[in-house]
């Protein structure tokens, strides 16, 4: 994870020790569809089953979330690793 030069997050409230939460980007949309293949995973967490899917169309369905963007009453965050873990 590249840490972002700019923005101090050592009091940020969406952040622990091993995880932070941030606004999803466009650059996201692989990590998507990558999770997107991970039915087991997908089932745990009651997201259902996802037809079969690309990058392409992730970052098109992402596109309604990006930068914490209400959209229906849903507000999306991505998780970033901390430390490499």
């Amino acid at each position: 994870m590249k840490e972002d030069p700019v923005l101090d997050y050592t009091r940020y409230f969406w952040q622990g020790a091993v995880v932070r939460l941030r606004p999803l980007r466009s650059e996201d949309a692989r990590g998507s569809f990558i999770g997107s293949l991970d039915s087991p995973t997908r089932q745990v967490l009651q997201l259902g089953i996802e037809l079969p899917s690309s990058e392409k169309l992730q970052a098109d369905l992402l596109e309604k979330y990006l930068g914490c963007k209400d959209a229906n009453g849903v507000i999306v965050f991505a998780i970033d690793a901390l430390h490499g873990r």
